[in-house]
Protein backbone atom coordinates (compact mmCIF):
# COMPACT_ATOMS: atom_id res chain seq x y z
CA UNK A 1 0.00 0.00 0.00
CA UNK A 2 1.60 3.60 -0.80
CA UNK A 3 2.78 5.29 2.37
CA UNK A 4 0.15 8.18 2.00
CA UNK A 5 -2.92 5.66 2.14
CA UNK A 6 -1.15 4.10 4.99
CA UNK A 7 -1.13 7.50 7.13
CA UNK A 8 -5.38 8.25 5.67
CA UNK A 9 -5.87 4.73 7.39
CA UNK A 10 -4.08 4.99 10.47
CA UNK A 11 -5.28 8.62 10.90
CA UNK A 12 -8.96 7.42 10.37
CA UNK A 13 -8.68 4.48 12.64
CA UNK A 14 -6.61 6.02 15.38
CA UNK A 15 -9.22 8.89 15.74
CA UNK A 16 -12.02 6.50 15.20
CA UNK A 17 -13.54 8.37 12.34
CA UNK A 18 -16.95 7.31 10.08
CA UNK A 19 -15.66 6.17 6.87
CA UNK A 20 -19.06 7.05 5.43
CA UNK A 21 -18.91 10.13 7.16
CA UNK A 22 -15.89 11.37 5.71
CA UNK A 23 -17.06 10.38 1.93
CA UNK A 24 -19.70 12.44 2.40
CA UNK A 25 -18.06 15.72 3.23
CA UNK A 26 -15.21 15.07 0.75
CA UNK A 27 -18.12 14.59 -1.82
CA UNK A 28 -17.53 11.25 -2.89
CA UNK A 29 -19.64 7.70 -3.40
CA UNK A 30 -18.84 5.41 -0.09
CA UNK A 31 -17.51 2.82 -2.66
CA UNK A 32 -15.36 5.03 -4.14
CA UNK A 33 -13.89 6.13 -0.67
CA UNK A 34 -13.21 2.67 0.02
CA UNK A 35 -11.31 2.22 -3.10
CA UNK A 36 -9.04 4.72 -2.23
CA UNK A 37 -8.18 4.08 1.03
CA UNK A 38 -7.51 0.22 -0.20
CA UNK A 39 -5.83 1.34 -3.37
CA UNK A 40 -8.13 -0.12 -5.97
CA UNK A 41 -8.52 3.15 -6.98
CA UNK A 42 -5.76 6.08 -7.47
CA UNK A 43 -6.96 8.84 -5.22
CA UNK A 44 -6.59 12.12 -7.63
CA UNK A 45 -5.26 15.42 -6.14
CA UNK A 46 -7.98 17.39 -5.53
CA UNK A 47 -9.80 14.18 -3.66
CA UNK A 48 -6.40 14.30 -1.17
CA UNK A 49 -7.02 18.02 -0.93
CA UNK A 50 -10.41 17.58 0.20
CA UNK A 51 -9.84 14.74 2.01
CA UNK A 52 -6.57 17.35 3.68
CA UNK A 53 -8.75 19.97 4.74
CA UNK A 54 -11.93 17.71 6.02
CA UNK A 55 -9.18 16.55 8.53
CA UNK A 56 -7.32 19.71 9.56
CA UNK A 57 -4.23 18.64 7.99
CA UNK A 58 -2.07 19.99 4.93
CA UNK A 59 -2.25 17.37 2.35
CA UNK A 60 1.81 17.63 2.43
CA UNK A 61 1.54 15.55 4.86
CA UNK A 62 0.15 12.26 3.82
CA UNK A 63 2.93 12.60 1.61
CA UNK A 64 6.09 13.08 4.31
CA UNK A 65 5.52 15.77 6.23
CA UNK A 66 6.71 15.90 9.90
CA UNK A 67 3.61 17.34 12.05
CA UNK A 68 4.42 17.92 16.10
CA UNK A 69 1.94 14.35 18.14
CA UNK A 70 0.61 17.26 19.79
CA UNK A 71 -0.57 19.45 16.80
CA UNK A 72 -1.57 16.38 14.95
CA UNK A 73 -3.45 15.05 18.07
CA UNK A 74 -5.12 18.49 17.95
CA UNK A 75 -6.09 18.32 13.92
CA UNK A 76 -3.89 21.62 14.31
CA UNK A 77 -1.41 22.95 11.64
CA UNK A 78 1.54 24.01 12.35
CA UNK A 79 4.61 25.71 10.73
CA UNK A 80 6.73 22.37 10.60
CA UNK A 81 9.31 21.78 8.15
CA UNK A 82 8.25 19.48 4.88
CA UNK A 83 10.46 16.38 4.63
CA UNK A 84 9.25 15.02 2.18
CA UNK A 85 9.87 10.72 1.37
CA UNK A 86 12.12 9.41 -1.12
CA UNK A 87 10.03 6.54 -1.32
CA UNK A 88 7.22 8.79 -3.34
CA UNK A 89 6.33 7.49 -6.52
CA UNK A 90 7.29 8.87 -9.48
CA UNK A 91 3.76 9.98 -10.93
CA UNK A 92 3.64 11.85 -7.48
CA UNK A 93 5.80 14.56 -8.52
CA UNK A 94 2.88 15.92 -10.88
CA UNK A 95 0.82 15.66 -7.67
CA UNK A 96 2.78 17.78 -5.78
CA UNK A 97 3.30 20.50 -8.34
CA UNK A 98 -0.38 20.49 -8.41
CA UNK A 99 -0.39 21.22 -4.29
CA UNK A 100 2.00 23.49 -4.64
CA UNK A 101 0.17 25.49 -6.59
CA UNK A 102 -3.07 25.33 -4.79
CA UNK A 103 -0.98 26.51 -1.62
CA UNK A 104 0.12 29.13 -3.42
CA UNK A 105 -3.06 30.10 -4.29
CA UNK A 106 -4.21 29.31 -0.61
CA UNK A 107 -2.08 31.88 0.64
CA UNK A 108 -2.38 34.78 -1.86
CA UNK A 109 -5.99 34.61 -0.99
CA UNK A 110 -5.30 34.74 2.72
CA UNK A 111 -2.99 38.02 2.37
CA UNK A 112 -5.81 39.68 -0.26
CA UNK A 113 -8.07 39.08 2.96
CA UNK A 114 -5.32 40.65 5.40
CA UNK A 115 -5.04 43.61 3.13
CA UNK A 116 -8.69 44.11 3.39
CA UNK A 117 -8.93 43.62 7.18
CA UNK A 118 -5.87 45.77 7.24
CA UNK A 119 -7.26 48.43 5.21
CA UNK A 120 -10.73 48.72 7.21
Amino acid sequence: MKHYLLKINDLIANKKLDKEHIAVKIGVKRATFYNYLNNSTKMPVDVLLELSNFLELPASYFLGEKVPESNYSNNKLSNSKVNINSSIEEGDNKYLKIEIEYLKKQIKDKEEIINLLKNK
